[in-house]
């Protein structure tokens, strides 16, 4: 059964997920916990937290969370190479 999510701002139980729409909403919407939401009644858009009752990861986030730390794996190791260059 998925939780019930109201507006931070009016308090309606109108809140749907909303699509990422540049690069850092995309990126925070790998994190298991934080997706971004609209409401519907009032037009609030903004990050809404949620922990699932079992305490675990759903099965389809775990490749999110996976791909995510190979992008941070990555860019540090650019960056370390890029500063022994200089």
């Amino acid at each position: 059964m998925s939780e019930l999510k109201r507006c931070p701002d009016c308090g309606h139980a109108t809140v749907e997920p909303s699509r990422p729409r540049h690069l850092q909403e995309t990126l925070i919407n790998l994190f298991p916990f934080v997706h971004y939401y609209r409401c519907h009644y009032c037009n609030w858009r903004g990050k809404l937290f949620s922990f699932h009752a079992t305490g675990g990861v759903p099965v389809h986030n775990h490749a999110a969370i996976f791909t995510f730390i190979l992008i941070v794996i990555a860019l540090l190791t650019l960056y370390v190479r890029l500063e022994m260059v200089r």
